[in-house]
């Protein structure tokens, strides 16, 4: 069995200047600490109400937290409350904590009566099944704010370091990521492509392309603008996106044309974490988003702030697959998305690490 890490399934593309070293020191204890605990939360959010889950890690703190959005496909177990958070979620929960860090967890989907599985619907302003319900461009960035503030409120009695606290998002929940990290410089007018007419087949029935109807034409429509804090410095210290889609209806820019700036760049250290297989990578958004970032921030003689990490054979939502046997990582039997999901936690762990430490 090979036990020397594969670099050819990794690849980093960077512009950010971050240093991944971690610092550590041991602290003796002189009194009982608090344990670790997961607990049912409710976070407000506009008129609604985000049911949650914190977990606190051991010790009293205070702590650098980390605020969790869930992917389209939900935020519980089998769409059913009863059967807790997604596995993949409780797994991070349990991951954040055992390293130190704060995990809320909130649920965008149930307060606003979307019954589970947001991916069959469909795109922005159809009439059937509007996506503006739950953007994640500008209705979702009012759940990672109203989190944050919640994580803020000293009547929530959260001992928290108000000042290092991230976002991590996965799928739609990591556009979200992206969209709630917009820069304060970037002034454009916001819009969205919207689907005037479906494309049908034979059968009159809509074509699907990408877990979406595909749409015979569109035109721009406004929308509202994403939700920002007051200044860059009062939002979220460091920020990772797995496999996020990136085109976001035309919102920051065109999907097809050359990256320019005033479209979208990060005001955190932003993470994105794809697998080269993926419909949502190979489309080349993720890079055009990229691009528009350099150019944003060379228009401020800055360097951007945006990441990304490739996985070499991974697709969607790798992260949600069954890990391998460590007896069998790095070996041909541990599946390029078992190394995705293996690898990129690390990934996304040695980010968070080096940016709320």
């Amino acid at each position: 069995m090979n036990t020397k890490p594969n670099l050819t399934r990794r690849s980093v593309i960077t512009q950010a200047a971050l240093s991944l070293l971690i610092a550590s020191s041991g602290i003796t204890a002189l009194h009982a600490q608090a344990p670790a605990s997961v607990n049912s939360i409710s976070v407000p959010s506009g008129n609604r109400n985000l049911p949650g889950f914190l977990y606190r890690p051991a010790g009293d703190g205070p702590f650098p937290a980390v605020v969790v959005m869930h992917g389209s496909g939900g935020f519980w177990s089998n769409d059913n409350p009863a059967n807790g958070m997604l596995n993949h979620l409780q797994e991070w929960g349990t991951l954040l904590q055992s390293n130190g860090y704060l995990a809320l967890f909130i649920d965008s989907y149930t307060p606003r009566g979307i019954p589970g599985d947001f991916k069959k619907k469909r795109p922005c302003f159809d009439a059937a099944w509007d996506d503006a319900l739950c953007s994640p461009a500008y209705e979702r960035t009012k759940d990672a704010y109203a989190a944050l503030a919640w994580l803020r409120n000293t009547a929530n009695n959260v001992p928290v370091v108000t000042n290092r606290i991230g976002l991590l998002g996965f799928s739609q929940g990591g556009e979200t990521a992206l969209a709630s990290a917009v820069s304060s410089t970037v002034s454009r007018t916001w819009k969205v492509s919207s689907a005037t007419a479906w494309q049908v087949d034979g059968n009159n029935q809509i074509v699907m392309q990408d877990g979406a109807p595909k749409a015979l034409t569109t035109s721009m429509v406004n929308a509202p603008a994403p939700h920002k804090p007051v200044t860059d410095a009062n939002g979220f210290a460091s920020v990772v996106a797995f496999y996020p889609g990136c085109g976001f209806y035309s919102y920051f820019g065109s999907t097809t044309s050359a990256a320019t700036a005033d479209c979208y760049m990060p005001y955190a250290p932003t993470l994105v974490l794809h697998g080269t297989v993926d419909s949502l990578w190979t489309s080349g958004q993720p890079t055009l988003l990229f691009n528009k970032a350099v150019a944003e921030a060379a228009t401020l003689n800055r360097t951007s702030p945006m990441s990304m990490i490739q996985y070499v054979g991974a697709d969607h939502s790798f992260d949600m697959v069954t890990m391998a046997p460590q007896n069998l990582w790095n070996s041909t039997s541990e599946t390029a998305d078992q190394y995705a999901k293996r690898v990129g936690r690390d990934d996304a762990m040695a980010h968070f690490n080096a940016t709320l430490r």
